[in-house]
């Protein structure tokens, strides 16, 4: 089959998969990942959707691994020592780390490259495509517990939510230019954006004791998004990150309910989290 539709190539690759031909499944996965690269409108269906079909291939069908190992390895050794990777390189090799389960690869990547500080592109680090893998690796890092390292790597943290704040500031406006479907996906993509980095920001401050600049990182959000969401993602990150459970949480559950917000789920594992933390420290 040598049709260009990709959606259909992609239906025809799925359904190889299930009858269990996997050579001609991976020949399909294998164009798709090249055929798709530079197509608008497929840049977070094949980082997403298209990976995740193909490391179900990979896991069931060694030679598919291979192709796709050697697709990531190639992408790595292109990254030069001390250079900010190509953005898109680097959201290929990442979304590849996280689909086959090679998330250490990034951690690895990190350490090799990192200077005395603990940081990357110092001298860049406001430059997007700069920003983009900083904020990646920081929450790798934050996701394996290494939050001492994630502020490491991104130096002053106040200085840090203020780009976050300032980007999604330029992001907005740029979105609010556009069409009413474009808002409509993009408004709603830039702010969960923003509240997840900072969330997991103020996290980090609090799992490493910084309840000063924790507290600053957390005003600066809500002075910029003065919303449920915003309050929400402080008491999510917050609570999961440091594993603590602290008044400014409930005051911002109550504050996010009176605006209308869902908040059952939140105060449910601040309860269960207090219960835990009292069962630990009666021990």
């Amino acid at each position: 089959m040598n049709s260009q539709d990709l959606n259909l190539r992609l239906e025809v690759a799925k359904r190889l998969v299930l009858a269990k031909h996997y050579d001609e499944a991976l020949e399909h996965f294998l164009w798709l990942w090249q055929a798709s690269r530079d197509l608008p409108g497929w840049g977070g269906a094949r980082l997403s959707f298209l990976l995740s079909d193909t490391s179900r291939l990979a896991k069931l069908h060694e030679p598919a691994r291979k192709a796709f190992f050697s697709i990531m390895d190639k992408l790595e050794a292109g990254f030069e020592s001390g250079q900010v990777p190509q953005s898109l390189d680097w959201r290929e090799w990442s979304s590849m780390c996280g689909s086959f389960g090679e998330d250490e690869r990034k951690i690895a990547w990190y350490e090799k490259e990192r200077d005395a500080d603990g940081r990357l592109f110092a001298a860049q680090a406001s430059d997007l495509e700069a920003s983009h893998v900083i904020d990646d690796l920081f929450t790798q890092l934050v996701e394996m517990e290494r939050a001492e390292d994630a502020l490491r790597l991104i130096g002053d943290p106040i200085a840090r939510a203020e780009e976050l704040i300032s980007s999604y500031k330029i992001f907005n406006k740029f979105i609010l230019s556009m069409n009413a479907e474009t808002r409509e996906v993009g408004v709603p993509s830039y702010r969960r954006q923003l509240t997840k980095s900072i969330g997991q920001l103020y996290g980090a401050l609090l799992v490493t004791g910084n309840q000063d600049m924790a507290t600053a990182t957390a005003d600066l959000l809500l002075q910029t998004l003065d919303t449920p969401s915003s309050r929400l993602a402080l008491v999510r990150h917050g609570s999961k990150i440091s594993q603590q459970v602290l008044p400014e949480f409930v005051l911002w559950l109550d504050q996010a309910e009176a605006a209308g917000a869902k908040v059952a789920a939140e105060r449910w594992k601040l309860k269960r989290l207090a219960k835990k933390s009292g069962a630990l420290d009666s021990e």
